[in-house]
């Protein structure tokens, strides 16, 4: 009797346990990639520039953008000083020959809540004429 009696105060636990466990999931930890929010193109390249396209869907007045490239940041400024939600800039003093990758957020109160697609840059090798 005393063994059935542990079986049962064992699965009295371990069956609250289990559900719990296959109840939680993983809801990852980086925030998702929408490009009908926030959507980077590359437009040319250069021998030691980039140039870059940024479009924002519906911008709130208190988000921030934040550029990076090779995941340190190069740009970040408040939606505010946009005039028109898709911006055009250039990315100089770069090293010619050499691949960069780029990726645009967008942040509320200092947590990003979207990324923009990654887009990768390959700077051009200079040539003589």
């Amino acid at each position: 009797m005393k063994i059935a009696s542990c079986k049962f105060a064992t699965l009295i636990i371990i069956v609250p346990l289990l559900n719990l466990a296959l109840d939680c999931h993983d809801a990852g930890t980086e925030p998702p990639i929408d490009t009908n929010r926030v959507k980077l193109t590359v437009i040319d390249a250069g021998v030691r520039e980039a140039y870059l396209s940024l479009a924002i869907a519906q911008p709130a007045a208190a988000e921030t953008i934040l550029v990076q490239r090779n995941g340190v940041s190069i740009l970040r400024m408040s939606t505010r000083s946009l005039s028109t939600t898709d911006t055009i800039f250039a990315d100089t003093g770069l090293t010619e020959n050499t691949a960069y990758s780029y990726q645009a957020s967008l942040l509320w109160k200092g947590t990003t809540t979207v990324k923009s697609n990654p887009v990768q840059v390959q700077t051009l090798t200079p040539t003589s004429h």
